[in-house]
């Protein structure tokens, strides 16, 4: 980052806004986008804020949740109830630039805008794109499982998003070329998008990495939640008893009531309801609408996302794994599905000896990924038939971690410091690298996001039915690959995806 620094300001509908002048490009920090969900304002969807002068000049909190890491393997910092800000970072050259809108990830209860894994300095300066980072409600303010309270991280997000669309041209960028991008619950959160009333013209292209399948929740899942609480609080009447308590204690309730219920649910309680405040039905219908609205896709996931999750148990025998196994694949929505047996067999006679745990980590890669990815390229292929335009791209990232010798694999969120170039971040430099051949590939994965979001092609054929090709992602660059070709064949006999919540 450059040394020189001076203040700049931008005159936009949201008001007169200030940041910094960096010499190679601009940051404002803490935008508000939303009135602050305070007071009478919390479990309340966002509410417009007025325009006004504001000073961007430095970050802001991340949202309310318990102590944990983010992504970038630091303490989250400071956290308040008043986080819905969001950051820009803008070349300094004229624009119109194109605009990536980036909603993290963290399992719907973790998260910050301004985790350093997400600084958007690179990205500015290196492809002269505008790179948005916002924060969003999390946890049990974001996504309490009350039928009066449904989805406000999501409104949230479509707020950010929607503020991005009627403002970023003051800022350089082009509000006719907005990607939206999201990593693990930010992928999530993208399908969900794609249903939801309202945010049809918040951008044009979306890039979903790493969205692990979860069912929405339902009406039977929402009263076993408010039977939960109504009992724990002593009071039917949760809405405003949620809203007089204390921030400690609505994050220790929300732990407790998460605690208590996943094992009945067979997923976490805090995630997005079907059927509420504007979402649709389901996920497959979010990938219909885009379809038909004629939005490009980009999907994909890494080669060994649950390695991150399996490495603390590898401790793991063979029939500890199993019956971890036997309990993801019995949480299917729908029959016929592998046999446990037959399908752990099937992984050891291809994968050959290894730890139990890498064995179980293949198997659920598949389950919760893989499987569910060529699940979602189908159901957005067969309504974007009749376009007959080449819309949907898949990708998988095949790089492996250099952290505990390799043993992570292409795990979980490794691809995310690649696509914002913060390799080299003392957070995360032991679990992503920094070496020539690493930073060589950054840059190639950079490019054919770019490629994509300004309406190219990315580097490898469109997916359809009839043209099963992959774009691969490894140290030795960019290849192409015949999609699912080392997917275990007995998956075959699945024709649905397997909604299951990760462990």
């Amino acid at each position: 980052m450059s040394a020189r620094r001076e203040r700049l300001r931008v005159t936009c509908p949201a008001g007169t806004i200030e940041g910094w002048h960096r010499g190679t490009h601009h940051q404002f920090l803490g935008i508000p986008y939303a009135q602050p969900p305070l007071g009478p304002r919390r479990l309340q969807p966002p509410q417009p804020i007025a325009p006004q002068g504001w000073q961007a000049l430095a970050p802001r909190p991340a949202p309310p949740q318990r102590a944990g890491r983010a992504l970038a393997l630091r303490p989250v910092g400071d956290v308040s109830e008043d986080c819905l800000h969001l950051n820009i970072t803008v070349p300094a050259s004229p624009g119109p630039h194109p605009v990536w809108v980036w909603i993290y990830g963290g399992g719907f209860t973790n998260g910050d805008a301004q985790d350093p894994l997400h600084d958007g300095t690179h990205l500015a300066e290196t492809l002269g794109v505008v790179v948005v980072t916002f924060n969003y409600r999390l946890g049990l303010l974001g996504f309490p499982p009350l039928a009066e309270a449904a989805n406000l991280g999501l409104l949230d997000q479509q707020a950010a998003l929607r503020w991005v669309r009627e403002n970023i041209a003051a800022f350089g960028g082009d509000e006719n070329q907005i990607t939206v991008m999201g990593e693990s619950a930010g992928g999530m959160s993208i399908l969900a998008q794609l249903t939801l009333a309202g945010s049809e013209d918040t951008f044009q292209r979306a890039v979903v990495q790493s969205a692990a399948t979860s069912p929405w929740l339902d009406p039977d899942a929402v009263a076993r939640c408010h039977h939960w609480l109504s009992a724990h609080l002593g009071t039917p009447a949760l809405l405003p008893t949620l809203q007089a308590l204390t921030l400690p204690a609505l994050l220790q309730l929300g732990q407790d009531l998460d605690t208590a219920l996943r094992g009945t649910l067979g997923h976490g309680v805090f995630r997005p309801q079907a059927r509420a405040a504007g979402l649709g039905p389901t996920e497959e219908a979010g990938l219909a609408a885009a379809a038909h609205r004629g939005i490009p896709l980009l999907l994909g996931c890494t080669a060994h996302e649950q390695r991150l999750f399996l490495f603390p148990q590898r401790a793991l025998t063979q029939e500890g794994a199993l019956g971890r196994l036997r309990k993801g694949l019995s949480h299917r929505r729908r029959s016929p599905c592998p046999d446990p047996r037959a399908l752990w067999n099937a992984y050891l006679e291809t994968l050959g000896p290894q730890p139990p745990w890498q064995t179980l980590a293949a198997a659920e890669t598949d389950l919760y990924y893989q499987v569910p990815t060529l699940e979602r390229a189908r159901a957005y292929g067969e309504a974007h038939r009749a376009e007959g335009a080449d819309a949907l791209w898949l990708y998988r990232f095949d790089a492996v971690s250099p952290a505990l010798r390799g043993q992570l694999g292409a795990s979980h969120g490794l691809d995310v410091p690649f696509l914002f170039g913060t390799l080299a971040h003392p957070s995360v430099v032991r679990f992503a690298g920094a070496d020539p051949v690493r930073q060589q590939l950054a840059a190639t994965l950079q490019q054919a996001w770019l490629a994509f979001s300004t309406g190219q092609n990315p580097g490898w054929a469109s997916w359809n039915p009839r043209r099963l090709e992959t774009g691969h992602f490894d140290l030795a660059g960019l290849s192409t690959h015949l999609t699912g070709a080392d997917l275990c064949p007995l998956w075959a006999s699945a024709p649905r995806s397997p909604h299951v919540d990760l462990p």
